[in-house]
């Protein structure tokens, strides 16, 4: 990430970030689409939206909540596996396509919050949007509990970041 992108994203200078981030309120995460991400008929496999939605998400999470997944299931306890999701597509993409995708908070509950994933293309155009619902679990039991302090105050905290600003970004 070049350092003008790492500082518009206010990012640290010692994280690394395997997708660039291009904006981060309301955060957008670029990625390339490779050969092995498409189809027979040379577009991106359906599937593979769900794996950009869930990659974008795990960027966002580590970012502004700043917590990794790998922490929050062996350090912290408590975790957020997805229980619901949906997509809707309007294009496709194909091997090469640059695909940045834009995450944003719905809903904060008492223990499960609501995402959207926003993929557009480099035109700007939408090419999808996933709404997926992580529920807060404690790992031990399986059982549900509240979202932690953190969790709600990093998220409410972006919420407010984002309002009023564009949901895209260009390089």
């Amino acid at each position: 990430m070049s350092d003008n992108a790492r500082a518009s994203a206010q990012l640290p200078p010692n994280v690394v970030v395997d997708e660039p981030v291009l904006q981060a309120a309301p955060m957008v995460v670029r990625r390339i689409v490779k050969f092995g991400e498409t189809d027979a008929a040379g577009v991106v496999y359906s599937g593979n939206f769900l794996d950009y939605a869930l990659e974008a998400f795990e960027v966002w999470f580590r970012e502004v909540v700043g917590v990794t997944w790998q922490e929050q299931h062996h350090d912290i306890g408590v975790g957020t596996p997805a229980v619901a999701c949906s997509l809707e597509f309007f294009r496709p993409l194909r091997s090469g396509d640059v695909l940045d995708i834009t995450v944003l908070i719905d809903r904060i509950g008492r223990g499960s919050y609501t995402t959207r994933t926003i993929g557009r293309n480099e035109a700007g155009q939408e090419v999808f949007v996933g709404l997926l619902t992580f529920a807060s679990i404690r790992f031990a039991d399986r059982k549900p509990v509240p979202l932690p302090a953190l969790y709600r105050e990093r998220m409410t905290a972006y919420v407010a970041a984002c309002e009023g600003r564009p949901a895209t970004a260009r390089a």
